[in-house]
C-alpha cells in the first residue's frame, strides 16, 4: 500500500504509523521485519510536516538511522528497509507498514524562547528562536578551521533544523553574495558516507541543490576525500564541496538565560527540598569516623604500652592464665619452692 493508505489503515485501528524514537525500538521493529523480509512504511513524511522530517505523532527527530546519502530532498516519505536503514521514496510506492499505539504524548515546544545573545564590540550575534547566530563575512577559511573558530566562540558551525531556519540564515547572507557566494554550515560526510551535523543534531531537514543529488564524475573522483556542505547566498540551497575550500561561515550557539530571583522559601519548603547528602558530604563523614576510630585505637595502644610489665613467671608456677602442659604445678615443685624460701630466711637471720 502507499504511504497515505498505510496511514489510513493505522488510524482505522486507533494507532499511527510508527515513530522510532530510540535504538531499542529500531532493533525491535527491524527484528519483526525479518518475518516478512519486506520494507515497511514508518511515520515520516516531510510533505506532512512542513518540508522537514518530524514524526507524524508530533515527536521530534532525535534518533536516526538514515542510509548513506539519505535523506533525499525530492522524496518525502520514509520506509525502513530490510537492512535496517531508513530510506526515502516516492509516497506512491507500495510497501508494507508498521503501526504503533502509545499513551505517551509528545512534549510541546515552548511558545517563547527566553535568553539573550552576547554583546561584544568585535562580534555581532543575531537572535532567532532559542539560538544566537554569528555570520563571518570578513575572513574565509576551510571547513575545519571555520568549525574551530566557532568552537572558540562557544558555539558550532550552524545546524539547520527546518525550512524556516534555513530561510532566516539565507536572508542574512543574501546581501553578501557579491563577496562570497557560499557559506560553510555544520554538515559533513563521514567515512561511512553518512551526512551528519557537527553538533550531533538529527538530520531531519535537507535543502540540497537539485544537481547535488545526482552522481557526477567529479563527485566520484572526490568521494574518497572529505565532503562538506555550504549554503548558497543566492538561493539558500545546499552545495557539496571539498572541505579544504575557503569560504565564509555561520556559527550558532544557545542563548544565555538571565539569572532570575527565586521566591522566598518557607521552613516547611526547605525541609521538603533538602537535598540528599552529596558524594562530597558523605566522604567527609566517613573521614571523620575513621579519624575517631584511629584516635581510639592509639589511646588504647599507648595505655597498654605504659602499663608496668608483670614479672615473668616460671613455667611451673601456678598461674591461671598459663599452663605449660596438660596440668597444674606438681607437689615436688611446691616443696622445692618452700625449702628455698626457708633457706633464704636462715641466711638472712
Amino acid at each position: 500500500m502507499t504511504w497515505d493508505e498505510a496511514r489510513r489503515q493505522c488510524k482505522a485501528e486507533d494507532s499511527e504509523l510508527a515513530s522510532i524514537l530510540d535504538a531499542f525500538t529500531q532493533s525491535f521493529v527491524a527484528t519483526q521485519m525479518l518475518k516478512y523480509k519486506q520494507p515497511v512504511w514508518i511515520g515520516l513524511n516531510s510533505n506532512v510536516t512542513n518540508d522537514y522530517y518530524m514524526w507524524i505523532d508530533n515527536w521530534r527527530l532525535r534518533y536516526t538511522k538514515w542510509a548513506p546519502g539519505e535523506p533525499k530532498q525530492k522524496r518525502a516519505c520514509v520506509y525502513l528497509d530490510v537492512d535496517g536503514s531508513w530510506k526515502t521514496s516516492s509516497c506512491d510506492q507500495k510497501y508494507y507498514s508498521v503501526c504503533k499505539k502509545s499513551d505517551e504524548v509528545a512534549p510541546t515546544e515552548p511558545p517563547q524562547h527566553p535568553g539573550n545573545c552576547p554583546e561584544t564590540l568585535s562580534k555581532s550575534w543575531v537572535p532567532f528562536r532559542g539560538y544566537c547566530y554569528y555570520f563571518e563575512s570578513s575572513s574565509n577559511k576551510g571547513w575545519a578551521q571555520a568549525s574551530l573558530e566557532c568552537l572558540k566562540l562557544g558555539g558550532s558551525l550552524v545546524s539547520i533544523e527546518d525550512r524556516i531556519e534555513n530561510t532566516f540564515i539565507w536572508h542574512h547572507i543574501e546581501d553578501l553574495k557579491d563577496k562570497m557566494l557560499n557559506f560553510w554550515i555544520g554538515m559533513y560526510k563521514n567515512v561511512d558516507g553518512d551526512w551528519l551535523w557537527l553538533d550531533n543534531s538529527a538530520v531531519d531537514y535537507v535543502n540540497w541543490k537539485e544537481s547535488s543529488e545526482q552522481v557526477s564524475s567529479r563527485q566520484v573522483l572526490i568521494r574518497s576525500s572529505q565532503e562538506c556542505v555550504s549554503l548558497n547566498a543566492e538561493n539558500g540551497e545546499w552545495h557539496k564541496s571539498h572541505c579544504s575550500n575557503y569560504k565564509f561561515y555561520v556559527c550558532k550557539k544557545r542563548k544565555v538565560l538571565d539569572p532570575t530571583t527565586k521566591p522566598p522559601i518557607t521552613e516547611a519548603k526547605k525541609a521538603e527540598e533538602a537535598p540528599a547528602p552529596s558524594h562530597g558530604t558523605a566522604g567527609i563523614v566517613v573521614a571523620v569516623v575513621l579519624l575517631i576510630m584511629a584516635g581510639a585505637f592509639l589511646t588504647v595502644y599507648f595505655f597498654y604500652k605504659r602499663k608496668p610489665k608483670q614479672l615473668t613467671t616460671d613455667s611451673n608456677f601456678d598461674n591461671s592464665m598459663y599452663f605449660d602442659g596438660d596440668g597444674g604445678p606438681s607437689t615436688n615443685d611446691t616443696k622445692d619452692l618452700v625449702n628455698n624460701i626457708e633457706q633464704n630466711e636462715h641466711a638472712t637471720i
